[in-house]
């Protein structure tokens, strides 16, 4: 073997050498990005925040049965920006901050988010649903898209893109719960 050939022979070995490491490296670091993000949307979902304002939406879907939620959604909110553009400058962002329709958005926007993290395999979806199951995203179909469609009409926006993401992020979850109600998880083992 001549020297260009023993040459040439070590640079392919060093480019395959290379490209397993960059191979190695890229998917080391999705791992990584997927774990930040998840810890990232599991310290929002657990703030005191995020819980009162998913409460305030599951209270306000319990008391406001069927279509009346969406007309009586839309009259709060009529109610609530009246109020908001009456009150004093200082006040503005302490008023927006506890009406429902912020409570909505922030709710809204949260799961808009996990849908485009799963949505663009930044967090994987084994990864993502192996933290919320079927009864924990039901709030999507319950509340947030006959809200966001409401508001869409009342605004003459239409209906959100966000919706199809929303509505692919509920149906492909398991279905670990599958009987109860929201807060209350029965675990049926023969689908396990």
């Amino acid at each position: 073997m001549d020297t260009s050939t023993g040459i040439a022979l070590v640079s392919v070995m060093v480019a395959a050498a290379s490209a397993l490491y960059a191979r190695y490296a890229w998917s080391t670091s999705r791992i990584a990005m997927a774990q930040q993000a998840l810890m990232s949307i599991l310290l929002e979902y657990r703030s005191a925040e995020m819980m009162d304002a998913v409460k305030t939406l599951w209270d306000f879907r319990r008391d406001n049965p069927g279509d009346s939620m969406v007309v009586k959604y839309e009259e709060i909110r009529k109610k609530d920006d009246e109020l908001w553009r009456n009150a004093a400058s200082s006040d503005k962002i302490a008023f927006v901050a506890g009406t429902l329709h912020f409570k909505r958005r922030l709710v809204s926007h949260f799961y808009a988010y996990l849908a485009h993290l799963v949505d663009h395999k930044i967090l994987p979806e084994d990864i993502f649903y192996g933290s919320w199951s079927k009864t924990d995203l039901e709030i999507i179909p319950q509340v947030l898209v006959p809200l966001e469609r409401g508001l869409g009409q009342a605004l003459k926006v239409g209906a959100p893109a966000v919706l199809l993401s929303f509505q692919k992020l509920y149906d492909n979850a398991p279905k670990i719960a599958t009987r109860g109600t929201h807060g209350q998880q029965s675990i049926d083992v023969g689908e396990c």
